[in-house]
């Protein structure tokens, strides 16, 4: 399995290697929504959810973030307190720098204040990208789209096979609480996916064996152009034009 690192010849990269460096196992709670944060972190591998609780006690899955990825990058803002809880999915190793010193770099270094806008913007777009995957009004139609919005943030294409595998540890009850349904809703549209052949899944790989029957899962166009997406994915994706 082809796996990367994205962004370790970039200056935030190096910065974030000067600091602390952390391992976090399965379900290990990095930080909490009920307080501010005073550090920022950036993932090195692994993955991490970001959740909220409702009065229930029940989550909601907000962005799950890979290798590359900082957060919480609201607190380079202001000290807002969030209710939004980070969690590692599996074995995450993580850098962390001092959200006060990391302000002070960034008035006088333009290159890194540069590096962080354009991290900032690619993740506030994967954001985005959420929201738009909440609008489709049934569940196949939410899971398809987050099938591929994964692909395009954490994919490999297996060329020899033209298929895109998404390897990472992620339940039923996470994905389903990041499209807004239940955990037995997802399982009946990933079998039924999987019985029309366009999918194979188990907990911690889905495998899209016909991406053209899951795109025509969706109404109408995408929100986004999947392919420039899959494309320019942090180095993880190389897939070939769709005609």
């Amino acid at each position: 399995m082809h796996t990367s690192t994205p962004h370790i010849d970039t200056e935030l990269y190096g910065l974030f290697q000067g600091g602390p460096h952390m391992v976090y196992h399965k379900s290990d709670v990095i930080l909490r929504g009920d307080f501010p944060a005073d550090r920022l972190y950036y993932i090195e591998s692994g993955y991490v959810k970001a959740y909220s609780l409702n009065d229930r006690g029940e989550e909601y899955v907000h962005l799950l973030y890979g290798p590359g990825d900082i957060f919480p990058l609201i607190g380079l803002i202001n000290n807002t307190v969030r209710d939004i809880f980070y969690e590692s999915l599996d074995t995450a190793q993580l850098f962390s720098y001092q959200k006060d010193s990391l302000h002070e770099l960034l008035e006088t270094h333009p290159t890194l204040t540069k590096e962080m806008l354009h991290q900032s913007l690619r993740q506030l777009t994967i954001y985005g990208d959420r929201l738009d995957n909440l609008e489709y009004k049934y569940t196949q139609e939410r899971l398809a789209y987050r099938i591929i919005l994964l692909i395009s943030r954490f994919g490999e294409h297996q060329r020899s096979t033209n298929r895109y595998i998404v390897a990472i540890p992620l339940s039923q009850q996470v994905l389903a609480s990041s499209i807004n349904a239940s955990r037995e809703s997802v399982n009946r549209e990933l079998e039924r996916m999987a019985r029309k052949g366009i999918i194979t899944y188990n907990r911690h790989t889905i495998v899209v064996n016909n991406f053209d029957a899951l795109i025509k899962l969706l109404p109408g166009k995408l929100n986004f152009d999947v392919w420039e997406a899959i494309t320019q994915s942090n180095g993880v994706v190389r897939a070939v034009n769709h005609t």
